[in-house]
């Protein structure tokens, strides 16, 4: 239960993100409406299909997302200041 309520306010805003973007902020009888734990682990606008070119373009074709990126820089700095 500690790591649902740690990434609380992360889900909901995963979920107001998906209801804005995906239904315009009206309710639509989809059954994500009553269900904000539903994008705990997975992006809002994510169609669920692992080889989807729109989704998971970054994925499929080897290109570094953002936080990749990030960590390979962090990384070579670190280097650079062990041997200062």
């Amino acid at each position: 239960m500690r790591r649902w309520h740690q990434d609380l306010s992360i889900t909901y805003r995963q979920w107001r993100v998906h209801s804005h973007l995906a239904h315009e902020g009206r309710p639509t009888g989809c059954p994500c409406d009553e269900q904000p734990g539903r994008f705990r682990k997975q992006r809002a606008l994510d169609c669920g299909r692992s080889r989807c070119q729109v989704c998971h373009y970054d994925k499929i074709h080897g290109i570094k997302n953002h936080q990749q990126r990030v960590a390979d820089q962090r990384f070579l700095e670190q280097l650079q200041n062990d041997d200062d």
